[in-house]
């Protein structure tokens, strides 16, 4: 709980090498994509759990495990990124086009 207190208290300024880090391109696109991000990791963890043993893929020294949680979190953020494209944002887009108001009372109700 303290290293996550200074963390927040090192991102609460509005300058400095943190902020700086966090304003890149890699931290931002991750940003937009985190709540596909959420909802995806969790299934490819499962595939990637019941896929290794089926493949004969064992953990017995660090590259393995290290190149696995590599593989892991490429194919998450693959995933992610098409999920967010092309259901996440046509989702938003269709929630904003209904939540507006309609000026024409016939458009709203046709029948």
């Amino acid at each position: 709980i303290p290293a996550f207190a200074l963390l927040v208290l090192a991102g609460a300024g509005s300058s400095g090498r943190f902020q700086r880090l966090l304003r890149r391109p890699l931290p931002l696109y991750l940003g937009r994509i985190s709540y596909s991000l959420y909802l995806v990791h969790g299934l490819v963890f499962l595939l990637f759990w019941f896929a290794a043993p089926a493949l004969g893929l064992t953990f017995r020294n660090p590259f393995a495990a290290w190149a696995f949680a590599a593989v892991f979190v490429g194919t998450t953020v693959a995933i992610s990124a098409l999920t967010h494209r092309y259901i996440e944002r046509p989702g938003q887009a269709l929630g904003r086009r209904s939540a507006s108001p309609t000026t024409n009372t016939a458009e709203a109700h046709p029948f």
